[in-house]
């Protein structure tokens, strides 16, 4: 496959797959759910940004970069590499709305409000690992061109 086309549709999964999450959380932000519930918006903005942005921002980047290049190279990819770091990236998005689009329910269950909290920090014992995965596949991708 050509690099190009595997760092674009890499491009497109993550701004694809993050959209839903960040319109909940725009939505839930403005609607004041969060205050309702004696939590500041702040705790849930700052459990969502590190867990999708270092990795949009490098796709981002990389998109972009190449798309300056005067004379881009026709470089291909392994599609073994290009397929793994796609699965991995939408499994992980998916994983990232199911714990968002979770969170009124689980307000619905828990006796506090650090108790939310509290379970976005214990989603991130499975999200950081799966998020590194992502990352080593995705560099795969960008470094194993032929």
């Amino acid at each position: 496959m050509r690099l190009s086309d595997c760092q674009r549709r890499l491009l497109l999964v993550w701004y694809i797959g993050a959209a839903p999450t960040v319109l909940v959380l725009i939505a839930q932000t403005l609607l004041s759910l969060y205050e309702g519930y004696g939590l500041n918006a702040n705790e849930v903005w700052g459990w969502f940004l590190p867990t999708v942005m270092p990795t949009l921002l490098l796709v981002t980047g990389i998109v972009a970069a190449e798309a300056r290049n005067p004379s881009p190279q026709q470089q291909t990819v392994e599609r073994y590499y290009f397929r793994l770091a796609f699965g991995l990236s939408l499994f992980y998005l998916v994983v990232v709305n199911l714990i968002l689009l979770a969170m009124p329910f689980i307000l619905q269950q828990v006796d506090e409000a650090q108790d939310i909290i509290l379970y976005l920090n214990k989603s991130n014992l499975f999200l950081g690992p799966v998020q590194g995965l992502v990352g080593a596949a995705m560099g795969a991708v960008f470094t194993s061109t032929k």
